[in-house]
């Protein structure tokens, strides 16, 4: 079990939305931040990342992982395993996912920090949980 010091608001430059993780402080990747997320919020990066033709972000139930796909010019040239990690955070015990640890180029915040940036949507665990129990199923 991994012990994981802090919880963080991950963001990559190229948008205002920061989502809600985990991560070890003292370990980066290139000076990277490596973030774990927990399920609803690697399921919203999924969707996030699955919008752009290049790639393809999916959750395997069967092996309990995330696998991301990278196209160019139609062609797959690289695919990434994220396998969940049990973790042992200052909230308690977390099931957690690797999204983009280690090659993607996240920066790291306190929620302090995100707050003061302009227009910034801030994605958490809790708020999908709710929103998945609002939801309303309809079968026809």
């Amino acid at each position: 079990m991994i012990n994981i010091k802090q919880k963080g608001y991950f963001g990559i430059d190229v948008n205002n939305v920061y989502y809600e993780g985990y991560s070890d402080p003292s370990f980066r990747w290139n000076g990277w931040a490596c973030p774990y997320f927990e399920k609803n919020v690697a399921d919203y990066i999924a969707i996030r990342v699955s919008v752009d033709d290049n790639y393809s972000l999916y959750y395997d139930k069967e092996k309990d992982m995330y696998v991301l796909l990278e196209y160019e010019n139609g062609e797959l040239v690289e695919t990434d395993y994220f396998e969940k990690r049990i973790i042992n955070t200052p909230e308690g015990i977390k099931e957690v996912y690797p999204i983009g640890a280690g090659n993607w180029i996240w920066d790291d915040y306190s929620l302090e920090q995100v707050k003061e940036f302009e227009d910034s949507i801030i994605i958490t665990n809790d708020e999908l949980e709710k929103i998945k129990e609002e939801s309303i199923e309809m079968d026809y």
